[in-house]
């Protein structure tokens, strides 16, 4: 009986600490974040991608709320990487599939299996995503990288911090 009860405390002390996981960055995250992308270095090369699927941005509410005029899209874009001239790019050669961010002033019309360019950020933003900053579509540019990067760092000026 002893043991059965150690164990069901024992899962009951694992699930509540599951379950406090807060997503929110720290003070601290921002500030290296600020200081990793404002630097040159710390962007791709221009990749090609395929949209395969838009994210619900409701399932991250302490991190992906709406902010003022700044619009935000979560996808999953397959995209092949060949080179990084850069060489800050963790990765070999191929195709891959992750999930990005993108932050804006305006809606981009994107849809599944649209074929884009763009450049992200070198580095995750939270947990998995991967910030966007420069976005074409057929040789329109839809996201300057101007533009991205000054949603980027107005989005982590407003972040909900922990």
């Amino acid at each position: 009986m002893k043991k059965i009860v150690i164990i069901i405390l024992c899962s009951l002390l694992l699930i509540l600490l599951l379950c406090c996981d807060d997503p929110r960055p720290t003070k601290k995250s921002i500030k290296t974040m600020k200081k990793i992308y404002s630097q040159e270095e710390s962007y791709s090369t221009t990749v090609k991608g395929t949209i395969v699927e838009f994210l619900d941005i409701s399932l991250w509410p302490n991190i992906y709320e709406q902010r003022g005029d700044c619009t935000i899209q979560r996808v999953i874009i397959t995209f092949t990487y060949e080179n990084d001239s850069n060489g800050v790019l963790s990765r070999e050669p191929g195709v891959y599939t992750d999930q990005f961010v993108i932050f804006s002033k305006n809606c981009i019309e994107l849809e599944v299996d649209d074929v884009i360019e763009f450049i992200f950020a070198t580095t995750y933003l939270f947990r998995q995503d991967i910030p966007i900053v420069q976005i074409k579509k057929d040789g329109e540019l839809l996201l300057s990288i101007e533009e991205g990067k000054t949603s980027l760092f107005e989005w982590l000026e407003n972040a909900k911090t922990v």
